[in-house]
């Protein structure tokens, strides 16, 4: 969206980098930093923020939703990971596979975790969360130890957290500061005394680490300040830390203004002077503006209208900074950069006039294009585009696999469910006998007219029946059973799964507290691998029968002569190794299916996409692992 507005927003890692050690200096080794990246990192990009943090060393990331640590952890992220919001009826078992922890906030909260707990043979972590003044979500003091004993008891959670959130934080601190760590401490006190031993306790927030150098507990919370943005005026310079993100736009349009004359609406703007005015396409005004922006002395910003906004340079001070957003570092090197241009021309070395018009132009930005396209060459755009596709496939393949491990794990958690097991065992099995019978006769048919016409050259017609017999059990038999399955159930599996994501029944079973899954993916994965290989046997016996019906009718091979040859040349293990490839086959078929359909989105349109790729790639996928597979079992 808006792929073509000259503005643009930079992260400065190096910035983040020299913000986390300025905070650690400040608190000592020995205290944690917990860095909440909630709302993707105030819009900093929540992955690749955590990503740069944790290769610092943070100790632990903080977030408000489920979903949000399940991105972070999906990005690479392995710190912990807090829900400062805690977790809803059904997200016990997302906390769990990913090791998130969740945090406690009320009695029947910690009473529905315990639940699902104890229901789903789950173990988690936990942080508890008491109100000392606030007012918002959290225990009350009074509840915690009773709240911390109930999660104790379960024997499948651990509480190895405490937390409060200050309500008031001033460079003095306050008296409400004080009231609330009076309070938090008896809370911690209690919980000792009752047995609990907490890895983290944590009260400080970023206000209270810049206010108090050395804050109290084991770790603190820092979240805007790691970003270089200060909670209040109030806290302004009590630490140099420097502003993670920047924006920079073009300025599109110079106007001068004569003394006197108002600007847009309402006049909001008076020129005293002579005045040069510049247009910035940066849409800021109706969404999000940046919250640091300060006009310098001399260059005003004022808001235009809802995709524009207006920059005024003053005669003193025209052209100094194109910043729209925080700092002007990079704005000032730009300057220096056009006035080095500007000296290096032999036609005019005159000193310039202190006009803001012309200042205006000679300190317009880089061209939009070229910061954006870098003007690449033709060799460069295809390494990009081969390179976005290979992460793109890497990528593709990881969630497969992701998925893998989810259906494994869940084969093995209770509750097993056996009526889908057996519907799809029905389906897949069943239901594809005939489809199989006709295609295993027919096709072993062919193979003995075609094969006649090659042996009878050497007067060989004996060895038909080794030849179709080989070819159908080491090749043919597990290969057209998988194809025809991902056809016929593959596209039915991605089709049925694709619907339910798309019309939200699998947000449904979540909130009823069923795994997807283990409900949706494990029976079809299970019955795949399990009816696969016997409808290769069926195949397999329907094609050498087929074969030996055609050679004894056409080609006077009496069926004794057939069976004999056939049993003379193929051993067991050319049919066990065909077995083994068809239960492979039939674990892809399931997974890719159920995994297209798993992931569809946009509607009646995403679920037919789906549908078509579950069987194009399952196909694809089937061929390419059976080189892998003849290469590995009938080589050795």
């Amino acid at each position: 969206m808006f792929t073509n507005r000259p503005t643009f927003a930079r992260i400065d890692l190096d910035a983040l980098e020299h913000n986390y050690h300025l905070l650690q200096e400040r608190l000592g080794d020995d205290m944690s930093i917990l860095s909440v990246v909630k709302a993707d990192a105030y819009g900093h990009g929540a992955v690749p923020v955590a990503a740069n943090l944790e290769r610092l060393g943070v100790a632990a990331f903080g977030v408000a939703f489920c979903e949000e640590a399940v991105a972070l952890r999906e990005g690479g992220i392995t710190k912990p990971i807090l829900i400062l919001s805690g977790i809803y009826w059904g997200e016990a078992q997302k906390a769990h596979f990913y090791n998130l922890t969740p945090v406690i906030f009320s009695l029947r909260n910690a009473e529905d975790v315990a639940r699902q707990v104890r229901d789903l043979d789950l173990r988690l972590k936990v942080h508890l969360k008491v109100d000392t003044g606030m007012n918002r979500i959290g225990l009350h003091p009074d509840e915690a130890v009773a709240a911390a004993r109930l999660l104790r008891d379960t024997g499948r959670i651990d509480v190895e957290g405490l937390m409060t959130h200050l309500a008031t934080v001033t460079p003095d601190l306050g008296d409400d500061y004080w009231r609330q760590m009076t309070t938090f401490r008896e809370v911690v006190d209690a919980l000792q005394a009752d047995g609990f031993s907490f890895a983290m306790i944590h009260l400080a927030n970023s206000a209270a680490v810049l206010a108090v150098p050395r804050p109290p507990f084991n770790t603190v919370r820092i979240g805007k300040a790691m970003l270089g943005a200060y909670p209040s005026p109030e806290f302004v310079n009590m630490l140099p830390l420097r502003p993670v993100l920047s924006l920079t736009t073009k300025i599109t349009h110079i106007k001068t203004i004569a003394v006197g004359a108002r600007v847009s609406y309402d006049g909001t703007f008076t020129a005293a002077a002579r005045h040069a005015r510049g247009h910035n396409p940066d849409g800021l005004r109706g969404r999000a503006q940046p919250a640091s922006f300060e006009p310098r002395p001399g260059v005003g910003a004022r808001p235009a209208c809802a995709d524009r906004r207006q920059r005024h340079d003053g005669p003193d001070d025209a052209g100094r900074d194109r910043r729209a957003g925080r700092g002007g570092r990079r704005s000032r090197n730009l300057d220096r950069r056009a006035e080095k241009r500007k000296n290096s021309r032999s036609r005019d070395r005159r000193p310039v006039r202190n006009d803001p018009v012309r200042n205006f132009h000679q300190h317009q930005p880089p061209r939009c294009a070229d910061l954006r396209e870098g003007k690449r060459g033709i060799m460069t755009a295809v390494f990009d585009a081969i390179g976005g596709a290979l992460i793109a496939f890497v990528n593709e393949v990881g969630r497969v696999m992701i998925l893998l491990y989810e259906a494994t794990f869940w084969l093995f958690k209770r509750p097993f469910r056996f009526e889908p097991l057996v519907r799809q065992l029905e389906f897949i099995g069943v239901q594809s006998i005939s489809i199989i019978v006709l295609t295993g006769a027919f096709t072993g048919a062919v193979m003995a007219l075609q094969s006649s016409y090659a042996f009878s050259l050497f007067d060989a017609n004996s060895m038909i029946g080794p030849a179709v017999a080989l070819a159908v059990t080491r090749e043919l038999g597990p290969v057209l059973t998988a194809l025809l399955v991902a056809g016929r159930c593959g596209s039915s599996m991605a089709a049925e799964i694709g619907t339910m994501r798309v019309t939200e029944q699998i947000d449904a079973l979540t909130v009823m507290a069923v795994n997807p899954v283990q409900y949706l993916v494990v029976p079809r994965l299970l019955a795949a691998t399990i009816m696969i290989p016997l409808l290769t046997v069926i195949a397999d016996t329907l094609a050498v029968v087929g074969a030996m019906v055609v050679s004894n009718l056409l080609l006077d091979i009496s069926p004794r002569l057939f069976y004999d040859s056939v049993i003379s040349y193929v051993d067991l293990d050319d049919f066990t190794n065909g077995l083994i490839k068809a239960t492979f086959f039939g674990a892809i078929v399931a997974l890719v299916s159920s995994y297209k359909g798993y992931h569809a989105t946009r509607g009646a349109e995403g679920v037919g996409r789906a549908t078509t790729e579950a069987v194009v790639v399952s196909s694809v996928a089937v061929l390419i692992s059976d080189y892998f597979l003849t290469a590995i079992l009938f080589n050795t």
